[in-house]
């Protein structure tokens, strides 16, 4: 062997060479156009003249509904009172938006406590719909607590 690219013993015959296709991520749609298949599929759902839909946001009775005892912790340890002892004050509307927020972007409770408090609170208004009876998602703390104030 007089070459450095001859891997092969004398007599044996060279190896095929096969080259295969290399992968593309973002296949486009079989008519050429160069949409990947999602937003393909979103535009052909949703029609020309329509924006693409948002995801539905939770009223704050909603939000509380859902909560988890691990999220329950979470407000506790990061405001130092549960909810219901938050009472129907701004901070409570921050506690919720700290476990949506928390959900969303997947982070811990201290950085999910650091973007609640970092928003204006129209900010955290905004992250819920307006509940049906009075159109104030603080009403949903009321709602919860039975109607009741907590004892200051």
């Amino acid at each position: 062997m007089t070459t450095h690219d001859q891997h092969q013993p004398a007599g044996y015959p060279a190896a095929p060479t096969t080259v295969l296709p290399t992968y593309d991520p973002t296949p486009t749609v079989p008519s050429g156009t160069a949409l990947p298949l999602e937003q393909a599929a979103a535009v052909a759902l949703a029609g020309d003249d329509l924006p693409p839909a948002e995801p539905a946001k939770p009223t704050a009775s909603e939000a509380i509904a859902s909560f988890t005892g691990y999220d329950e912790l979470a407000v506790e340890r990061t405001f130092g009172k549960d909810i219901v002892a938050l009472g129907e004050t701004t901070l409570a509307m921050r506690a919720v938006a700290m476990i949506l927020i928390k959900r969303d972007q997947q982070l811990d409770d201290t950085r999910a406590y650091r973007a609640a408090m970092s928003m204006r609170f129209a900010e955290v208004m905004d992250l819920f719909t307006p509940e049906d009876d009075e159109g104030d998602p603080a009403a949903a703390l009321s709602a919860v607590m039975g109607g009741k104030a907590p004892s200051a």
